[in-house]
């Protein structure tokens, strides 16, 4: 059984969009994320949508589920051809991981990290108001 690490946080920010379907602010289920090490989202200038896991499946800027210690690859595509890239933040918004910047539409990027207690959201750095999502990390 997994349960949410000590400490942390699910902080909703200011101009995150939501769609009523488990976006970013709601706290997810633990057994939904136990198997998971791939996520995959896509990336344009209103939000992130979420393609994989199923747990996110089609959602505007959802919650991940993380298991401190467990290593991930998430990956996402660029679908509308601005700049963005993609920083996993602690609750002070120092970057504890991020990808490259992607330009082009159609064009992925990924970055694989362990998961830490720290990590509390993922955002765009040039559109930090519209895509943004929160992160529950777990223990085991």
């Amino acid at each position: 059984m997994l349960a949410l690490a000590t400490g942390a946080t699910v902080t909703a920010l200011a101009g995150c969009t939501s769609d009523g379907n488990g976006s970013s602010g709601d706290t997810v289920d633990p057994d939904e994320w136990d198997d998971v090490d791939t996520i995959v989202l896509e990336g344009s200038r209103q939000h992130w949508v979420g393609v994989s896991p199923a747990a996110i499946e089609d959602e505007s800027n959802p919650t991940l589920g993380l298991v401190a210690g467990r290593t991930y690859e998430l990956t996402w595509e660029n679908v509308d051809g601005q700049a963005h890239n993609l920083e996993i933040r602690d609750g002070s918004g120092t970057i504890l991981e991020e990808t490259d910047y992607v330009n082009d539409e159609g064009e992925t990027t990924s970055v694989t990290f362990e998961a830490t207690e720290e990590m509390d959201t993922y955002v765009c750095a040039p559109h930090p108001g519209s895509m943004v999502g929160a992160i529950d990390v777990f223990t085991e």
